[in-house]
């Protein structure tokens, strides 16, 4: 779906309210920022998390590319469910959990990590963030003549190796291609919530396709941001927006 519908809120209340939330972190709620360790976590962002959690029943999840060390440090709610390196890693219920990864094998992620780590010498601006199940090469300040000489690097270094190249935000991915993704997290949670119809999915960039995909017949799901196509049926232009459209829908529910 080329040009999903703007999200009207209401569309998540009344006969076919939505029952839990899932979220990716970076352009979805959080503004990107230039570096992944200089992103703003708003008090208010955690403030609307915890009122969503308390008003359905805790089944709010974050589903990330990022570690699940960086978003425990990120969003301090302890009973919040994190899913990280693209569902690879959990915590649910307090307790640190791996779900969807069990099983997968990363010799071949392995066996180019000193390659990668490398790279910043030969590109000027590139930074290596290695997340153990996957790793993100950011290129947001390589100089635009080089970046298609990055591109064909990477591939040249994950060729005939069982690994995806994936596009990102100013970033490539690469992880196993038999790992995780955030389809995989969305059908657990909707296996372990109690009463999981329908979620509302939201996300910006291309892995979070893998969680539109795994939607269920009474779903939503939403994009925040201009990246088309995809499959989401409605859209949101900015974190801020929906922030905001959070903020409002917890304000009109009754206080505990």
């Amino acid at each position: 779906m080329s040009n999903p519908d703007p999200l009207v809120w209401k569309r998540l209340e009344g006969s076919g309210s939505v029952r839990g939330w899932i979220f990716d972190l970076d352009g979805t709620l959080l503004d990107i920022a230039p570096q992944p360790d200089a992103v703003q976590v708003p008090n208010t962002l955690i403030q609307t998390l915890t009122g969503l959690m308390r008003h359905f029943q805790g089944q709010v999840a974050i589903v990330s590319g990022r570690s699940l060390p960086d978003l425990i440090h990120l969003l301090p709610i302890p009973s919040l469910t994190l899913f990280g390196n693209h569902g690879a890693e959990a915590r649910w219920n307090g307790k640190r959990i791996e779900c969807a990864a069990q099983g997968f094998d990363l010799r071949d992620l392995d066996g180019i990590r000193p390659q990668l780590r490398r790279l910043a010498q030969d590109f000027p601006g590139l930074q290596v963030e290695d997340k153990g199940w996957t790793v993100s090469v950011h290129v947001r300040h390589v100089a635009a003549p080089l970046l298609d000489q990055v591109e064909q690097t990477l591939r040249q270094l994950i060729a005939a190796r069982d690994l995806y190249l994936r596009p990102a935000q100013a970033c490539w991915e690469i992880g196993s291609r038999q790992g995780a993704t955030k389809g995989d997290a969305v059908r657990w949670l909707r296996r372990h919530w109690q009463n999981p119809e329908p979620l509302a999915i939201f996300g910006d960039d291309v892995t979070d396709e893998d969680a539109f995909n795994a939607k269920g017949a009474r779903d939503v799901t939403v994009i925040v941001g201009s990246r088309r196509p995809t499959s989401a049926q409605y859209c949101l232009q900015t974190p801020a927006e929906l922030r905001l459209g959070l903020h409002s829908l917890l304000s009109g529910f009754p206080s505990p």
